[in-house]
């Protein structure tokens, strides 16, 4: 009896392993968390300088210490005039200077004049010069003009399309402007230093651009300048010069 118990252990054990499904005993794994891929890390907004608005007529080294110590960017009004001394502070502070849509302003009979005054480094004598301007010089135009670069611009365009025929520019930096200028074929730009050498040049070159340093120079002086300009017949080139 002892044998046929055993016997029919087996059997059962037997049966029952046939009845158990295929693979329920391998051990199932449980599925893997889901990775979290890093985030890419934001780089920080670039932050733009504000530009500071001066739009005084006149910008002076000493309103620009007095208001804009701290400003990395100014903006000037498109009247707005810089004295000698404003730019060597922007320059020395490294100060970047813009100025609103229309830099070069244009007085009301600047369209149809034939002769023009360009300012662009002012100083009590050019100011008076600018008020009486109307008076002294009637027909004559008067452009505002920040940069010396803005004035070799706007001279070669109006000799280049003959707006006008003769220019004078106000400008400290006379030599630069006059430089640049006679790239152009059109131009024949001069700096003038007195009265002996406006007429000189005229005279040998036909100059069409007289560039003007006024600094330290007189109300008076100034004037009789642009009196000497306005004597001056139309001018022309040498002959040969083409």
């Amino acid at each position: 009896m002892a044998t046929d118990s055993a016997l029919i252990d087996r059997i059962v054990t037997n049966v029952l392993a046939q009845l158990q499904p295929v693979g329920s005993s391998r051990a199932v794994t449980p599925p893997s968390p889901p990775v979290e891929m890093p985030k890419p890390a934001l780089s920080a907004p670039v932050v733009k300088p504000v530009a500071i608005e001066l739009l005084d007529p006149v910008i002076t080294a000493k309103l620009l210490q007095d208001r804009a110590t701290t400003a990395s960017a100014l903006r000037f009004g498109p009247k707005s005039l810089l004295t000698p001394s404003a730019r060597d502070w922007l320059h020395t502070r490294k100060v970047a200077w813009s100025r609103e849509a229309g830099a070069a302003t244009t007085s009301v009979n600047s369209s149809t004049a034939t002769r023009r005054l360009l300012i662009s480094t002012v100083t009590p004598s050019v100011r008076a010069v600018q008020s009486t301007l109307s008076r002294e010089l009637p027909g004559w135009g008067c452009d505002l003009i920040g940069k010396a670069t803005e004035v070799v611009e706007t001279a070669t365009r109006l000799l280049a399309t003959a707006e006008a025929e003769l220019v004078i520019a106000f400008s400290d930096r006379a030599e630069l402007i006059a430089c640049y200028a006679n790239r152009s074929p059109k131009i024949r730009a001069a700096v003038v230093s007195s009265l002996e050498t406006l007429t000189a040049m005229a005279k040998s070159i036909g100059a069409n651009l007289l560039v003007i340093d006024p600094t330290g120079r007189s109300y008076i002086e100034l004037r009789n300048i642009l009196r000497a300009c306005a004597a001056l017949n139309r001018p022309q080139p040498p002959l040969g010069w083409d």
